[in-house]
């Protein structure tokens, strides 16, 4: 994998690089609603199988709009992750979608979405 990528919808972007310490890191920007979610998921489905990485760490603060949805994929995606072997944290949700997290998925795993 090279140690860049970026990936872009009309209303979102993810970026991943490698960290120092051989984890994947991505940052999503932008909105996930219906018009995006198969493409920005599906991204993060794709990375996470072809990367190997056992540790993956996403920053969402520049995250601005999530539906309900999109929320509960990215839930299915982490838990997922954790199933076969990855850690996959998402960081910095905004406090209205960890609450709205907490609302739709009662699943443990998603601790990892704070």
């Amino acid at each position: 994998m090279p140690s860049s990528a970026v990936f872009h919808t009309p209303l979102a972007t993810v970026s991943w690089s490698w960290g120092t310490s051989g984890v994947l890191r991505g940052s999503v920007a932008g909105e996930i609603d219906a018009t995006n979610r198969v493409e920005v998921i599906g991204e993060v489905r794709e990375r996470l199988r072809g990367s190997g990485a056992r540790a993956v760490h996403i920053d969402a603060a520049r995250l601005t709009f999530c539906d309900a949805r999109s929320l509960v994929e990215a839930a299915a995606v982490v838990c997922a992750a954790r199933d076969k072997g990855a850690h996959l944290e998402v960081a910095n949700l905004a406090p209205h979608l960890t609450r709205l997290l907490g609302l739709l998925v009662s699943d443990p795993c998603t601790s990892a979405l704070r």
